[in-house]
């Protein structure tokens, strides 16, 4: 059987997406042993990291490149093992790190992941709710770390990123100017950075976020209309009616963004993804809706891909579980018919066929929807 360590198993699709692949994940059984063979083949591998990082006599400290080296490995499991198997690997990794450099391999980590199942949710609260008791930093530590660890996997242009030599050279002197600095500064095309983590700590008690997801035709959105649906409202008070007028039943989750134009890429982007992959006849809306997201529901902060992501600390809701969140969704737009099509208010530009981009620079007409609606 083969061993996970620099795994090479059969991957699942053509795609970059990183799927569920539940039909495909490998035997319990079998991933069990080979979870506890990967145990030992990991310590192994990062013993060797440790040794190779005696020889360059880095400022660095050993964990940012035992990060970069477990970053490496894990993308390896992508379409290759089940999420929920790939989460299972994640802990293992993380037990290798310190509190805050677990929470920034789990934030990049989990960034990276397109759709996540109920199962894989659950996994992931139990380890967000771990790494918060064991905090032992400050969000500006956090942040700080987040950064240069991008320095070191996302160097500039003029570094060969091939040669470990050279990063280590240009992240060591990041290292020096960054204790200099008030916030992280290194990535000039993620200009937002430092505006979104004042905005996210200026002690107001919410901020305006927003996300993109997909509903199928007859969907509820609002929790409430839901009920409505299933002739259940009656049996509300008009205060319990008044939390779920404002929760969302389908198509919420944990991720949101700060940008309305992420979102409006991450609905056109989903809606695509699940079309290639659902039935032919499944008829699909992008949609695109704006939060009031309560700061104290936030677990990270990251603007990896330009995303400007806002993760929350848990996918169940307050009015279930009394530890869960309760994202406000104050509006919502459809921007796709239940067959893909969108009119030319609804893209990036006159061309009717031009979806949304997330590029650094894009630039979006003041007369299109998204610019509109979401003011």
């Amino acid at each position: 059987m083969t061993r996970l360590i620099n795994y090479e198993g059969k991957k699942i699709g053509n795609t970059n997406i990183w799927m569920c692949n539940k039909e495909d994940e490998m035997s319990r059984n079998d991933f069990r042993k080979l979870k506890k063979q990967y145990k030992s083949d990991l310590k192994m591998m990062l013993k060797q990291t440790v040794l190779n990082f005696t020889k360059i006599k880095s400022k660095i400290d050993i964990q940012m490149f035992l990060l970069v080296k477990l970053l490496s490995e894990f993308l390896n499991f992508r379409n290759r093992l089940d999420l929920n198997q790939c989460v299972q690997i994640l802990e293992i990794m993380m037990t290798h790190l310190t509190p805050i450099n677990q929470k920034v391999f789990f934030v990049e980590c989990i960034s990276k992941f397109d759709f996540i199942d109920d199962e894989t949710h659950e996994r992931l609260d139990r380890i967000k709710d771990k790494l918060i008791k064991s905090a032992d930093y400050t969000d500006m530590q956090f942040y700080d770390r987040c950064d240069l660890f991008l320095a070191f996997v996302d160097p500039p242009e003029s570094v060969e990123k091939d040669r470990t030599s050279d990063r280590v050279k240009v992240v060591e002197t990041y290292w020096t100017d960054l204790q200099k600095q008030d916030f992280p500064r290194y990535h000039k095309t993620k200009t937002h950075t430092v505006d979104d983590i004042k905005t996210i700590d200026d002690g107001e008690d919410y901020v305006t976020a927003y996300r993109g997801f997909v509903v199928q035709d007859d969907d509820r959105i609002r929790t409430l209309d839901a009920y409505r649906q299933d002739n259940i409202d009656d049996q509300l008070a008009d205060d319990e009616k008044s939390v779920l007028k404002q929760s969302q039943f389908s198509g919420d989750g944990v991720s949101y963004t700060l940008d309305k134009q992420v979102a409006h890429f991450f609905a056109f982007y989903s809606e695509k993804m699940l079309r290639e992959h659902l039935p032919e006849k499944t008829k699909l809306r992008a949609v695109v809706g704006k939060y009031h997201i309560t700061k104290s529901d936030i677990f990270s902060y990251s603007n990896g891909r330009n995303e400007r992501e806002v993760v929350l600390k848990s996918n169940k809701r307050r009015y279930i579980n009394k530890n869960g969140c309760l994202p406000v969704l104050c509006h919502y737009e459809f921007f796709t018919s239940t067959k893909g099509d969108f009119d030319k208010t609804g893209g990036i530009e006159n061309d009717s066929s031009m979806r949304p981009s997330i590029a650094p620079h894009q630039s979006y007409a003041p007369d299109r929807k998204i610019m509109r609606v979401f003011n």
